[in-house]
């Protein structure tokens, strides 16, 4: 095994010059640095991260919290929280909820007893918040991904969902639709999430009636998707169209859609949120809006690096990551038909 011991004598410098550039703990001269670092890539050293984390009181370990491991929009989240980590020399604990109350509290203390040196969150609901909370008062940076709410106290890494829902209903009332039902995911939340106020004000704006029995607040699975969906389709005045807000939804829709033997856009138009990779390998292909996953992790793990480095920085919410329409046949039967 590659000691340190190893590649000083290697660099032809002391043991202390190579833990300064390994830690980055001291001024090492460019090439210095340069020839330690060569040193290091032709022997394939790889610094006890345990070790260093002995001497240095930090644990080199960051916790990520999500609530739904089959959920395929986090594994590129995860993958922008990866980059940042791995080009700190850090390492991720990973931990899946499952929307459990009960696991969400024993994974919080497992990461407070593995004394990770931050913390990041996607789409939290308010009681993993208020738990959360108490690890940042320990001196602990938090960041969260996708947390609607005006919390200043924490960084959070948002897409504009509003335009990303109202540019989707748009299209289809640009399709000719008026009654556009809705699925949503805010089923314990106190207050309505983004993607159903854009909804609603999208249909305002375009002086169409706001039905209350076409707003359907449900889960994130699949199953959720496809009851409500049934429920819908079993309306006196079923809507021509159904806006899914969770890519896992998608599904349980299109079970309901076809059990009925319904063709999409003909008899009923679909439109998912989150883009993912067999969206266009369906038939019809799904149109769906795109929303910039790994550039949410990657903001995200850089802004926990950021508060790791210097306690005294200031929260930054970020809101400015955009969503674009990708159309497809699923809502377009112009499209479908060869028309446009």
């Amino acid at each position: 095994m590659t000691t340190i011991k190893n590649v000083a004598k290697k660099a032809n410098t002391s043991i202390a010059t190579v833990s300064a550039v390994v830690n980055n703990s001291a001024f090492v001269s460019p090439e210095l640095r340069s020839r330690v670092e060569k040193a290091i890539k032709e022997l394939r050293y790889a610094p006890n991260r345990l070790a260093r984390g002995l001497r240095s009181k930090k644990s080199y370990l960051v916790g990520f919290i999500i609530s739904d491991i089959r959920n395929i929009f986090y594994p590129e989240v995860y993958r922008g929280i990866e980059e940042v980590v791995d080009n700190n020399d850090y390492s991720i604990i990973l931990c899946n909820t499952d929307n459990d109350n009960q696991k969400q509290q024993e994974y919080l203390e497992i990461l407070a007893e593995k004394q990770v040196d931050g913390l990041i969150i996607a789409l939290p609901s308010d009681e993993l918040i208020c738990e959360a909370l108490k690890i940042k008062e320990s001196g602990k940076p938090i960041v969260v991904i996708d947390y609607d709410s005006s919390l200043d106290c924490l960084d959070n890494v948002k897409v504009d969902n509003f335009e990303g829902a109202y540019n989707a209903v748009k299209h289809l009332i640009e399709m000719g639709h008026e009654r556009i039902g809705i699925i949503s995911h805010y089923a314990n939340f106190p207050r309505k999430g983004e993607r159903v106020v854009a909804y609603e004000q999208c249909l305002s704006d375009h002086s169409l009636e706001v039905r209350a029995e076409y707003i359907r607040i449900g889960g994130l699975s699949s199953e959720d998707g496809y009851r409500i969906a049934v429920d819908l389709l079993e309306l006196d005045e079923r809507p021509t169209t159904i806006f899914a807000t969770n890519n896992r939804m998608i599904l349980g829709v299109l079970r309901a859609v076809n059990e009925r033997n319904l063709k999409v856009p003909e008899d009923i138009a679909i439109v998912g949120y989150d883009e993912f990779e067999w969206a266009s390998y369906l038939k019809p292909p799904i149109t769906t809006v795109y929303q910039p996953t790994y550039e949410m992790g990657l903001n995200a793990a850089k802004l926990l690096f950021r508060n790791i480095q210097s306690s005294k920085m200031k929260p930054v919410r970020i809101v400015n990551l955009k969503t674009s329409l990708i159309v497809r046949e699923s809502s377009n039967y112009k499209l479908k038909k060869g028309k446009v």
